[in-house]
Parts: structure tokens; sequence; C-alpha cells
């Protein structure tokens, strides 16, 4: 998920289709989507854990 110019990787459950390979997530799943992207978005990553680098090719 990318939020506030940071991206955040996080492994979870979902169930997914297997007509359409649309994903359904639990709601506490989808609460902790919210609750990452307001971090990144308010640039709070203290409690997150830094993985690699990010580089913008102009």
């Amino acid at each position: 998920m990318r939020s506030g110019g940071n991206t955040a990787t996080l492994k979870v459950n979902a169930l997914v289709c297997q007509n359409c390979g649309e994903r359904f997530y639990h709601a506490d799943t989808i609460r902790k989507f919210e609750d990452i992207k307001s971090k990144l978005e308010r640039q709070e990553t203290q409690d997150l854990i830094p993985v690699g680098q990010s580089f913008e090719v102009a």
C-alpha cells in the first residue's frame, strides 16, 4: 500500500473468488489497512520496519 510518499508491504489472509479473482478481506484486516495508510500519510513510520530503499527515476 502507498500513501504520503511511502510504501508499506504486508502479508494478509484473503478469500479469492475462483471466477473473477476478486479478493475479500476480513473486517480486522481492512481496519489494519486503514491504520497503516493513515500512519503513512502522517509520516508516522517509526513503528514500521525499514526494508531496502526505493528510488525514483526521472
